[in-house]
């Protein structure tokens, strides 16, 4: 939406002055268009050791940052779920993230569910997405919800309260495969917990699924971290503070991937910014294309995929239980780390 208004204001301002004029007015308003509103529901792990070293969550949240003062999203919650740590973990790093970043609202954030939690277990997560999808429903409006940590948050409020349902507009869920067949690992953050994967899973919803297939196209080669650890443009940024941890994330982590992903003829051996592509998915689904529906399913931690010729199943509502949307392109890859590059950098620590 906010790509197509841009176009159009573009070719305003080559007309004459007037049109100039016309074209900020667009910019700014969007012709009274509001952002997405969007839940996080992530397992952030940069700012505190409590992980063997993943840190594109916090990275995605910077992005998320940066498109919110921007206007582009409107971020309605962040809970700090279970995945890379416990959440009592995660929820200490965010909450120091967010500090940094001068992006405060305790209102809007939350520690989650546990290792070992059921999903009838109620946690100050919960109840902050519930109170949020019941305001939704109230308004006639929806949100898009970001599940980049385990599935947990989401599956547990809607195991309690099913009738919040329609407010989820839009479901992403990092992790799975694109790759036709069973998966004992289940991808990423499907095996965190495969209740919960199982239960988003069987949702009537629209529902769009960001695999590794897709994330090994937009790796973080030295160029880039060059540009994010080096660049004048990053001074006194967020990623600043934590250029050692990045720098070890970059190491370590693109060592251990390696391990796991070697063998994968897409995967080139530099670290994942898994959920920052994730995150661009929901600002910029143009950039993505080849899209795919598939009939899955996950069963004590297995993940089956089949890929549908007919893609009706992903979109008429009564037929998307068991059927999502998946991307197997990057089209624009420049654009997609470009972009990662300058929000990055664009979030200024408030602190000392």
């Amino acid at each position: 939406m906010q790509d197509r208004y841009a176009n159009y204001a573009r070719r305003l301002t080559s007309t004459g002055p007037v049109h100039v004029i016309l074209a900020v007015l667009i910019l700014r308003c969007g012709f009274g268009a509001k952002p997405q509103r969007v839940i996080i529901d992530t397992d952030p792990a940069m700012t505190v050791r409590i992980s063997s070293g993943d840190i594109d969550d916090d990275l995605a949240l910077l992005v998320a940052i940066a498109a919110h003062r921007r206007g582009d999203i409107q971020i309605e919650a962040i809970t700090a779920t279970f995945g890379n740590a416990g959440s009592g973990g995660t929820f200490r790093d965010a909450q120091q993230l967010l500090s940094e970043a001068g992006f405060h609202n305790a209102s809007r954030f939350a520690r989650s569910g546990n290792y070992g939690d059921d999903l009838t277990i109620v946690s100050n997560g919960t109840r902050l997405v519930s109170a949020i999808l019941r305001d939704a429903i109230e308004e006639n409006s929806t949100v898009t919800v970001l599940c980049i940590g385990s599935m947990h948050t989401l599956a547990a409020v809607l195991t309690q309260q099913p009738e919040l349902l329609p407010a989820v507009g839009h479901l992403v869920m990092l992790g799975g495969s694109s790759v036709e067949g069973r998966f004992d690992a289940a991808g990423l953050n499907f095996w965190a917990q495969p209740s919960a994967t199982a239960k988003l899973l069987s949702l009537d919803v629209r529902r769009t699924v960001v695999t590794p297939e897709l994330c090994f196209q937009a790796p973080v080669t030295n160029d880039t971290l060059t540009q994010l650890l080096e660049g004048t443009e990053c001074e006194h940024s967020v990623v600043w503070l934590h250029k050692e941890r990045i720098q070890s994330w970059a190491s370590d982590m693109g060592k251990l991937e390696t391990r796991v992903f070697g063998k994968h003829p897409g995967f080139i051996g530099a670290p994942v910014p898994w959920d920052v592509l994730a995150l661009q998915m929901v600002l910029h689904p143009t950039w993505f294309g080849e899209w795919a529906c598939f009939e899955v399913s996950m069963h004590l931690g297995l993940f089956l995929d089949v890929k549908l010729s007919d893609p009706a199943a992903c979109h008429e509502p009564g037929l998307r239980s068991g059927h999502v949307m998946m991307p197997t392109k990057l089209l624009e890859k420049s654009a997609a780390t470009q972009a990662m590059v300058a929000d990055l950098c664009s979030v200024k620590t408030v602190m000392p």
